[in-house]
């Protein structure tokens, strides 16, 4: 019933739709269409019953509106409207705005510089929010917690904030955390994506997810306890990975993949339209840059694996630059490979290197990193333990400029992981 608007609440808790009125017990409802009624299971004597009545709050359709301070909850929104609150003209501003507990998506945008600060989205039944067509994107100190509350599938789209088909995309000093599918999610054709300052934890998918894009700089971010990979970057070039903080995701820290889609294929599904015959990005891993990253307690078969499923490139080719990384487990086992790179026509599998030198000598890569078995090299908060701290001038490369000019991070410096927040 996920995808059925109706809501209910009974002294404030949220009730459960079901399908029939034989299905009706404490904590659920049915909404009788023909009768012309509404059945509750839950006593509602001397209690206030309220009802989602409405289905959209706000479509904004005027060109440098801006919508500031208030909240915006209970909608009874349909998946075909796309969101509670729309953004439908450009260079439209929302600040300090709660959207929540919403039945399918919060917010939505399809429209040019659309800027999100310090916008909350909690609880909604789909989607937090997301955007398409939306190029200039900015958000700023987002809070996304407890989206998908109607557990959709996590494909097509689930979660805390999809971004499709769209250039020039920042997310910057937000929180994902706590939502039951995908953190943030940028997928068909985002071209130009900036993820920098954010914390990513505790999401029962992904953490975060690069798909069919290309250019991104994924830069000191906290990225832990998601129930998936922490970062996967899927048919998608130009990525820069720098002094992120990866703790426990529960499968793969950090996955590198690539399948048989291809941007050269106008008929292929992921495209933006804008530019379907000529696409600005081919769909394609190359030219990936890791460095500076803690990737620690994986529990998944490998802390980073770079996959070819097609069977059509090298690891060699899909990575350029690997070095400057601390990689940690707790205990032989726990994740029985420590770096796996594709073997391109040769074979699906990756290449198996389960210890850092082993890497190291077939691959040239990673030659400052270092890796540690045992306890854990972070702090509950992810703070770098003293030990690692100490000697983290010797493992870290220097922030190049292009890095610095984006993010936090001190150009030339040589630390290892997230800033401390």
């Amino acid at each position: 019933m996920a995808a059925h608007p109706d809501q209910v609440w009974v002294a404030g808790v949220q009730l459960r739709e079901v399908a029939s009125a034989a299905q009706v017990v404490a904590g659920t409802f049915f909404v009788d269409d023909r009768a012309k009624r509404l059945v509750i299971g839950t006593d509602p004597t001397g209690k206030p019953v309220e009802a989602s009545v409405l289905t959209q709050a706000l479509s904004i359709r005027s060109a440098g509106s801006e919508v500031r301070g208030i909240g915006i909850r209970r909608y009874a929104t349909s998946v075909p409207q796309m969101g509670t609150v729309i953004a439908a003209a450009s260079d439209i501003t929302l600040a300090d705005v709660t959207i929540r507990d919403n039945s399918t998506t919060g917010f939505y945008s399809w429209a040019p510089r659309t800027t999100l600060t310090r916008v909350s989205l909690i609880g909604n039944g789909l989607l937090g929010g997301g955007a398409s067509q939306a190029d200039g994107l900015k958000v700023k100190q987002m809070l996304s917690v407890g989206n998908n509350a109607e557990r959709f599938n996590h494909s097509p789209v689930s979660g805390a904030f999809k971004v499709t088909r769209t250039r020039g995309v920042t997310v910057t000093d937000s929180a994902f955390t706590g939502n039951a599918g995908r953190g943030p999610w940028f997928d068909e054709s985002v071209i130009d994506i900036v993820f920098t300052g954010n914390d990513v934890i505790g999401n029962t998918g992904h953490g975060v997810m690069v798909e069919l894009s290309e250019r991104a700089v994924v830069a000191d971010n906290i990225i832990a306890r998601n129930g998936d990979f922490g970062l996967f970057v899927l048919n998608s070039g130009n990525v820069k990975i720098w002094n992120n903080t990866f703790v426990g995701n529960a499968n793969r820290n950090v996955s590198i993949g690539q399948d048989g889609r291809r941007a050269s294929d106008p008929n292929a599904a992921g495209h933006d339209p804008r530019t379907r015959f000529a696409p600005l990005a081919p769909w394609i891993v190359r030219n990936t840059v890791m460095s500076n990253n803690v990737m620690a307690e994986s529990a998944g078969n490998c802390l980073v694996c770079v996959q070819d499923y097609s069977t059509t490139f090298t690891g060699a080719q899909m990575m350029s630059s690997v070095n400057g990384n601390l990689y940690h487990r707790t205990a032989p086992g726990t994740a029985p490979m420590v770096l796996g790179l594709s073997k391109g026509s040769v074979s699906r599998d990756p290449a198996v290197a389960d210890t850092l030198a082993a890497f190291t000598a077939a691959t040239g890569q990673d030659r400052r990193s270092q890796f540690v078995q045992g306890a854990s090299v972070v702090s509950a908060t992810y703070v770098l333990a003293p030990a690692q701290a100490q000697r983290q001038a010797a493992v870290a490369v220097p922030v190049p400029a292009d890095i610095a000019s984006v993010s936090r991070l001190p150009g030339n410096s040589a630390t290892l992981g997230a800033l401390p927040r």
